[in-house]
């Protein structure tokens, strides 16, 4: 790409506040939409109920995930949810709306980045309203962001780690202070899901490298990257070294499981090459993914091709392309990281969504001050006409399946219903069950063998029978030696696909418990003689 070095032009101060304060506006009337999506909109899924549980167990009864029973994790978001339950008793709730929260900080933090990538004061503020869109009409953000999962905390969490890494390396009078941020947060992330560990190599490599800092400053900044990082990660070193073996299953054994439950049940859900391409080809034909896929292609390559062809070592133009290359190696590292997870699902994808458009930004920044016009031009109208894809055609589609096609049973307001209905039973026990959130939501008790609810009980099968019992898996194999010393006072069934709830209906037929309908499909099974629930529902048997 041919290019020529141009001047960049300033504007008067008070013209960027405006822009800059209408930005901030237009994403302060943006954080209620973000909360409400969460809390209403945002799809429920399995996978939130080993962190809701999790959390709730440790807040309760002080059971330790991984040293206590087994979870797929890290441990840092537990903790943080466990602090929270000690002021919350609406468990969905209190997580929809953190998760909401930092869905907003991820998006305005990548808005306010890119405003700040361009002089004109009306492309700074479009330029940062163009990476909402991009992010927001994205179908990876509808499925993945608001849910109580690990996904919008974590990338936050990286996002703002890399954006005070780079201040660290380039402006900051006190870089040993940014650089201990960065690494406190991208430790935080890693500790709460392990994917985002390879962030940790890529701020250290940079950090060694980078020419914007004396070499002695180079290594202080790098040092405090390591402890500081370590610092978040001490309840995972910990439980390393309490339990290595439940530690090195949940955390790289259990994925070879899964992975092998995949191919045998679920093949077209597998992490294998196969299940990736035919994923992909769907992935791509999304409009707010393929706006965000072009944009990598389009503009974020060929802009790291100029600043290898001009490769400035001093100025502003340096510190433009230090941070080009930052932010296109962390989309890469973040795209390359979301193919690990052993199930082949769009969550997983996301990831890589915002630090694009992070990537983005700064690629059309850099081409603008230092390209020749025709590809400065080019740069504008080809993310423009991106852009207005992913609104005109992802946005309505978006908007249908957001308020048109939601199930109501996949919302957190049913869990709390059925919360309710289990409350007025007045359970005195442990309710035996692989959806654990509405019976923890009602006061009630649960085994904490099964808090991730489905994902390790579906796994357990594959395991030997020692090391299922070593490991505290429950599942078809072993589930009267697990649970039969303390009987469950009652089971609960129909929440999850009624595959999954065959071993506990089996269980519960061997012991003589009757079931009766709780609410639509739901079914509540209770010892004999026993009889809680009112009359006109009694009576209803469920096959399993």
């Amino acid at each position: 790409m041919p290019s020529v070095t141009t001047e960049p032009t300033t504007y008067p101060r008070a013209d960027r506040i405006v822009a800059l304060a209408l930005l901030l506006a237009t994403l302060a009337l943006l954080m209620p939409w973000s909360l409400w999506y969460s809390v209403e909109y945002a799809r429920f899924h399995i996978d939130e109920h080993q962190f809701i549980a999790s959390g709730a167990l440790l807040a309760r009864e002080g059971l330790v995930p991984i040293l206590d029973y087994p979870y797929f994790h890290l441990p840092n978001l537990v903790i943080a949810y466990a602090a929270m339950f000690t002021f919350s008793d609406d468990l969905m709730l209190s997580v929809r709306v953190v998760s909401g929260i930092f869905s907003w900080l991820a998006i305005s933090s990548v808005a306010v980045a890119a405003f700040f990538q361009f002089n004109r004061p009306i492309g700074s503020l479009l330029a940062a309203l163009a990476t909402v869109v991009m992010i927001v009409c994205s179908e990876t953000f509808l499925i993945t962001s608001g849910t109580g999962w690990n996904h919008d905390t974590t990338i936050t969490l990286a996002l703002l780690a890399t954006l005070a890494l780079f201040v660290s390396i380039t402006r900051a009078t006190r870089p040993v202070i940014w650089a201990a941020l960065a690494g406190v947060l991208v430790g935080l992330a890693i500790g709460a899901r392990i994917t985002w560990a390879p962030f940790l190599i890529l701020f250290v490599v940079t950090a060694l490298l980078s020419t914007h800092r004396p070499g002695r400053q180079r290594l202080q900044i790098t040092a405090a990257l390591l402890v500081s990082a370590a610092v978040p990660l001490i309840p995972t070193i910990a439980l390393l070294a309490m339990v290595p073996e439940s530690f090195r299953f949940c955390t790289f054994g259990f994925p070879l499981v899964n992975l092998q439950y995949m191919l045998d049940r679920e093949p077209w859900a597998a992490n294998t090459f196969g299940p990736k391409v035919m994923f992909m080809g769907k992935f791509l034909v999304e409009p707010g993914n393929l706006a965000v896929v072009g944009a990598a292609i389009g503009l974020l390559c060929p802009a790291v091709m100029l600043g290898l062809r001009r490769r400035p070592t001093e100025g502003r133009e340096a510190r433009d392309w230090f941070y080009l290359r930052l932010t296109a190696g962390a989309a890469a590292l973040a795209a390359l990281t979301s193919f690990i997870p052993t199930p082949t699902f769009g969550q997983y994808y996301y990831a890589a969504v915002p630090f694009v458009a992070l990537g983005v930004a700064a690629a059309v920044g850099y081409v603008i001050r230092y390209a020749d016009y025709p590809y400065r031009r080019g740069a504008v109208m080809l993310w423009a006409g991106l852009v207005s894809i992913a609104l005109c055609y992802a946005g309505p589609r978006w908007h249908r399946k957001t308020f048109y096609e939601m199930r109501p049973d996949l919302s957190w307001r049913y869990h709390s219903l059925v919360a309710d209905h289990l409350k007025r039973q007045g359970i005195n026990g442990k309710v035996l069950t692989l959806s654990p959130i509405p019976v923890l939501q009602s006061g009630g008790e649960i085994y904490e063998q099964l808090a991730t609810g489905i994902i390790s009980s579906r796994v357990a099968p594959l395991v030997p029978l020692d090391q299922q019992m070593r490991l505290r898996l429950v599942g078809d194999t072993n589930i009267d030696a697990s649970i039969s010393q303390e009987m469950p006072a009652a089971i609960m069934t129909g929440m999850v696909p009624a595959h999954y709830d065959v071993p506990l209906a089996h269980f519960a037929q061997r012991h003589g418990y009757t079931s009766y309908r709780l609410i639509d499909s739901i079914y509540l099974w209770l010892p004999p003689g026993t009889n809680r629930l009112p009359a006109q529902h009694a009576g209803v048997f469920v096959q399993p």
